[in-house]
Order: structure tokens, then sequence, then C-alpha cells
């Protein structure tokens, strides 16, 4: 069932080894298995993991948040000095997905 939702948390960025990348990470993250129809490992964590993983200009970060019922719209994130990114996204998830909040979020803050 559709609701306004509210989630407040943060985006960490994922910690690479050495020379890794995002593609790799994935991999690594996913023990190599992937369903069929995704085509890249990071298409698989980003699908799987919607609400765990968000990719924005480049980097890949990890997503953790509370949840709760409210209405009227926020879309606000703010980055702490660590690269931390701190957000509130308040939306009705019957119009938006959390990864077009998150993504309006990012875009307002200029990232």
């Amino acid at each position: 069932m559709s609701e306004t939702e509210t989630n407040t948390g943060t985006l960490t960025p994922v910690n690479l080894l050495n020379g890794e990348s995002n593609e790799g990470y994935a991999f690594r993250l996913l023990n190599g298995k992937k369903d069929e129809w995704s085509k890249t490992y990071l298409d698989e964590l980003l699908e799987s993991g919607y609400r765990d993983y968000v990719l924005h200009n480049g980097t890949l970060y990890q997503v953790d948040y509370e949840r709760d019922s409210d209405d009227s719209d926020i879309f606000q994130a703010r980055e702490a000095i660590d690269g931390t990114i701190h957000f509130t996204l308040r939306y009705y998830n019957g119009g938006c997905s959390f990864s077009e909040a998150i993504e309006t979020a990012l875009e307002k803050m200029k990232l």
C-alpha cells in the first residue's frame, strides 16, 4: 500500500579495497552471484539492495536510515566533514521511489 513516508539517515561512501571498482565491490559483496537479467554485479546490488546502496556521481554509498510515516514532501541532504551524507526524505511512495527521492535530495545539495 502506498503512503507518505519519512526517511532520515546517512549515506556513507563504501570502503573499496585498494584499486577496487564499484563493480568489484558489488561482485565481492554478492559472492559472484547475480540474476541472469542483471547486466552487471553493480546493477544487481543496486536493484536487490535499492534501499541499502545508492550510486551518485560515480561514488557508491551505503544507506543507513530510519523510516516513519508523515505528510508534506522533504528532500534534504548535507555532507559532513568525513564524506558521510546525512539526509531527510519525506515523500509519497506511490509517486516516487526511494532512489528517486534520494537522487532529488543529492541534486539539491549539488554533489
